[in-house]
């Protein structure tokens, strides 16, 4: 668990996307030469945070820099978006309600104390470990045609780091996306 207060961060895709970057840069390394890593993430829909060309941008550089050679971002079907995570949230919300919060810190424990089995890590994330990928997604020159939040599924790939493959479903591929980058 990524935490931060108010005085920090919002809970826009920029603060969710350093959030993530924050995550997996730590826990997997720059990949040796000849390698190779997949990563698999499943979002809500949720177009503030997760569903957004920011998001996208931060997820290709995850390929770009060598952490993984192949990344699918899949997005639950609207109204059939229920996961563990969702059930980790609420049991996480009945604990805070029953405990008393004085300080930031009790926050922490009870985050990682809401289960027993496989307790959360909590991490306060400090100021300086979030990225401005709002500015970075503006070097990349996106299609007019790309509509993110009208696809299912995005996926990049080490392979051909230009282009940004779509789906509107969870079956077929639908669309290729050249994504050129201008610094």
């Amino acid at each position: 668990m990524n935490l931060w207060d108010k005085t920090t961060a919002g809970r826009g895709s920029n603060e969710i996307a350093s959030a993530l970057w924050n995550y997996l840069t730590t826990k997997y390394p720059v990949l040796a030469p000849g390698t190779t890593r997949e990563l698999v993430l499943w979002s809500d829909r949720c177009t503030g945070q997760n569903n957004n060309f920011i998001v996208l941008t931060m997820l290709t550089c995850l390929v770009r820099q060598g952490i993984f050679t192949n990344v699918n971002h899949k997005f639950f079907v609207t109204g059939h978006s229920y996961n563990d995570c969702d059930r980790d949230f609420g049991n996480l919300e009945v604990k805070l309600r029953k405990n008393s919060i004085m300080v930031p810190s009790d926050i922490d424990e009870v985050v990682v104390n809401a289960r027993s089995e496989k307790p959360f890590e909590c991490y306060r994330m400090p100021a300086n470990k979030f990225k401005d990928f709002m500015e970075l997604s503006r070097h990349y020159r996106r299609p007019d045609t790309l509509k993110v939040t009208q696809n299912l599924w995005f996926q990049y790939e080490a392979a051909s780091l230009q282009n940004i493959l779509t789906r509107e479903n969870h079956n077929v591929v639908s669309q290729a996306y050249t994504v050129s980058v201008n610094f």
